[in-house]
Formats: structure tokens, C-alpha cells, sequence
């Protein structure tokens, strides 16, 4: 059977500039994992042959689940994805499918890690960032540099939040999905569960919408 705190685990990050002040050469650098890391992982903790991903459409929105296998039946995360500056349509697959990782808690700590400052150099009038010793950086040696700066290795003994949330913003957005399949009884039973605290119905409710 799959143990599934162990897709919380570590990916190793990697760090693209968020923000650049020119004036003062500084860098603010921010913590990400693409999708090929996503999948590689999902291939480690629970094996090829026991997760699966597929996209749809809502309201102009493409969404992407992620279904694990748990013991004989499938269970699906799902989350939309933004358009990317570069590739409008492979950008925006790519994010849906990291976001519905984190779902699953893959590379949830890369927004706890928070920004990296880094001070940076001209070269041929541009700014690049540079480590403590004046270096350039760029490639794996900044994604090191980065993760050395934020401590990543701690990252494994942090408390992990609840699922609560996770789970409440999942079943509304599977809620918007589904709403209008659903007869008026089942609208009603819904609309209780979200908006009243019961966080031991979340899982449920999700499941049953995932079977609609």
C-alpha cells in the first residue's frame, strides 16, 4: 500500500529571480520544482504503474487531476493552472499539474521556505547574481547556493500544517465543477458540508463528487 506522507518529502529546488532592484544590484530569488520533477517523484514514492494525470476544460480553465492509486480504487487532486509568458498552452498544462501536486502535498514547503536574497554583479551592462566570494551564478551552482542560503535540509523536521484547509479548498473547487450536475438535494447537502465546519466530511464529499 502507497504511504502517502512520504510524497511530502524534499524535492530537491530549484531558484529563478522573482524580483530585481537595480539600483542596490539585488536579487530576491524564489523556490520552484517543474513538472518533470513532479512526475519523477510521483514515479519514486509510488511507483509508474500507480498514478495517473488528465486534464478538462471548466469555464475556460484547464484543470488537471492527479489520481493515485490507493489499495483497489483510484483518488483523484485536482487544480487549474496560469498561462505562461512563453508557451501560452504548455505553460499553463505544466502549472495545473504542479499545482494539483501540492494537492498531494508535492513541493507544498516550497511556500514555506519564503524569498532568497542574492547581491549581484554587472557584466556587459546587466546584473547577475554572484555568490559570496563574487562568482557568478547561474545553472545547478545557483540552485545549490540557494538552497544552502534557505537551509533546505531542514525542511525535513518542519511541522507540517493541517490538511484541512488543502481539503476544504478542494472539495469547492470540485464543488464549482460539479454543481451543475447535481439535483437540489444533493446541492443542499453540499452546501452544509462547506459551510459548516466538519472537517471529517471533506474527504467524503470529495470522494463523491470525484464518482459524479
Amino acid at each position: 500500500m502507497t504511504n502517502l506522507d512520504t510524497l511530502n518529502r524534499v524535492i530537491p529546488f530549484k531558484w529563478r529571480v522573482q524580483s530585481e532592484n537595480k539600483l542596490q544590484k539585488t536579487f530576491k530569488m524564489i523556490a520552484y520544482v517543474d513538472a518533470r520533477d513532479v512526475a519523477e517523484h510521483l514515479d519514486k514514492i509510488v511507483g509508474r504503474e500507480n498514478w495517473c494525470d488528465k486534464y478538462e476544460e471548466v469555464k475556460g480553465r484547464l484543470f488537471c487531476s492527479i489520481g493515485i492509486k490507493i489499495g483497489n480504487e483510484w483518488v483523484f487532486k485536482s487544480d487549474c493552472g496560469t498561462e505562461s509568458k512563453v508557451d501560452k498552452e504548455k505553460g499553463e498544462s505544466s502549472d495545473a499539474f504542479k499545482r494539483a501536486g501540492v494537492k498531494w502535498g508535492i513541493n507544498r514547503d516550497a511556500y514555506r521556505v519564503g524569498l532568497v536574497e542574492l547581491k549581484g554583479k554587472e557584466y556587459n551592462g546587466k546584473n547577475y547574481p554572484i555568490d559570496a566570494n563574487s562568482k557568478f551564478l547561474k545553472g545547478q551552482a545557483l540552485h545549490d547556493y540557494c538552497n544552502e542560503i534557505a537551509n533546505i535540509t531542514d525542511l525535513d523536521n518542519y511541522n507540517l500544517e493541517s490538511d484541512e484547509d488543502d481539503e476544504l479548498t478542494e472539495l469547492k473547487d470540485l464543488y464549482e465543477i460539479k454543481r451543475e450536475f447535481l439535483s437540489s438535494e444533493q446541492i443542499i447537502n453540499f452546501d452544509r458540508i462547506i459551510n459548516k465546519p466538519e472537517p471529517k466530511s471533506y474527504g467524503k464529499a470529495i470522494l463523491e463528487l470525484q464518482k459524479l
